[in-house]
């Protein structure tokens, strides 16, 4: 089958050459997978791609171990908004106080780190199992840039340049999230000013209250600030695991 040629006028037919070839390798991956259940052991076949990556970058472990968990979903390549969003959640979770720009920070870094090894990752593997029927005869010695000075250092010079402009389009798009100073200077002191304001007039509503009153409002606050302290030690992860199962249901 991948020894047919295909026209373009077998591109829009459903029994193509190419979805036969498709469908054939998913059936012997299921069969596959299958016998490997039977017998018991692992379908792991020991390919680059199926290695897990870890994240160091941050001084945060619970960042690094949630991150790590959202780059190693099977088929799934976050974006800066996806690692943000674990970061914050478990910004949340495990009360790291860390600012809006810190989190941002924190993401960038280990987004950046998280790309670099999928890219790596994918590179190996690509490097080790490419290859079909047409590259069989393929020699690495009789590459033309191994005796051609010339054409070598054009496609380092080619390189340097690719990784420049994806390093400049990773830059570009994580400027755009920084938060302006500006906005930095102004929210917190809306913040202050909504909480004074808020305190305020929680303290003169209470005052013009009966004692009696005001005891019973500070026992029903003391007991939901059991019930809420109950409920968080009863909790485990479940903020950042919902994180992580809607990101991986939004990139389905």
């Amino acid at each position: 089958v991948q020894e047919r040629e295909l026209d373009l006028d077998e591109l829009g037919r459903d029994d193509s050459s190419y979805l036969q070839e498709h469908q054939l390798k998913r059936k012997i991956m299921s069969i596959f997978s299958r016998l490997c259940e039977l017998k018991g052991c692992t379908n792991m076949t020991g390919r680059v791609i199926e290695q897990r990556l870890y994240i160091k970058c941050t001084r945060h472990p619970e960042v690094n171990r949630h991150v790590e968990r959202l780059i190693n979903k099977p088929g799934f390549f976050p974006d800066l908004q996806d690692v943000k969003g674990v970061v914050r959640a478990t910004n949340q979770r495990y009360n790291l106080g860390l600012s809006p720009r810190e989190v941002h920070n924190v993401s960038l870094d280990a987004f950046r780190e998280a790309c670099t090894k999928l890219q790596e990752r994918r590179h190996l593997d690509l490097v080790y199992n490419f290859g079909c029927h047409l590259t069989e005869d393929f020699k690495p010695s009789s590459d033309p840039a191994r005796y051609d000075g010339e054409l070598e250092a054009k496609l380092r010079r080619n390189r340097v340049v690719a990784l420049q402009h994806l390093e400049d389009v990773v830059n570009k798009y994580a400027e755009l999230e920084i938060p302006t100073s500006e906005q930095d200077k102004q929210e917190p002191g809306r913040r202050d000013g909504r909480d004074s304001r808020h305190s305020r007039d929680s303290r003169g509503s209470k005052d013009k209250q009966p004692r009696r009153l005001q005891g019973q409002e500070e026992e029903r606050q003391q007991e939901e600030g059991k019930q809420g302290d109950e409920a968080d030690d009863e909790s485990s992860e479940p903020d950042v695991d919902m994180e992580l199962e809607g990101m991986e249901m939004n990139g389905g």
